[in-house]
């Protein structure tokens, strides 16, 4: 009964064209070093046929990268027991990240301002 726990697992490769990841990453770093361009790729295609709908794709993406930068700036510190060597000491933070963070309160995002209906 044991020995089907003993076999191997094989699995498809998961890239383009039944291409393992590490073939791809080879490929791609070779084609960024033969002609200094990501994936060799000269121009894009949608940004030079449909200029709104990249804008429209690339404001999209910016604008969750953003959001995704000020989340993580907003998430508080881990509260421990040991300070780390490297870990900045209380007083060193600026002071309304220290009012924010004190014991005892509730931490609350500021609320993001909005347009004004006319």
């Amino acid at each position: 009964m044991d020995m089907l726990v003993d076999a191997p697992v094989m699995r498809a490769p998961l890239g383009w064209n039944g291409r393992t990841l590490k073939q791809m990453l080879e490929d791609s770093e070779r084609l960024v070093a033969e002609t200094g361009r990501y994936n060799g790729l000269d121009y894009l295609k949608l940004q030079t046929e449909q200029p709104i709908l990249y804008e429209k794709i690339f404001s999209r993406l910016r604008g969750g990268l953003v959001n995704a930068r000020s989340t993580a700036l907003n998430i508080p510190p881990r509260r421990s027991s040991r300070r780390s060597v490297n870990s900045p000491s209380r007083s060193t933070l600026p002071r309304a990240t220290r009012s924010r963070f004190r014991p005892g309160s509730s931490f609350t995002s500021t609320p993001c301002r909005t347009r004004s209906s006319s």
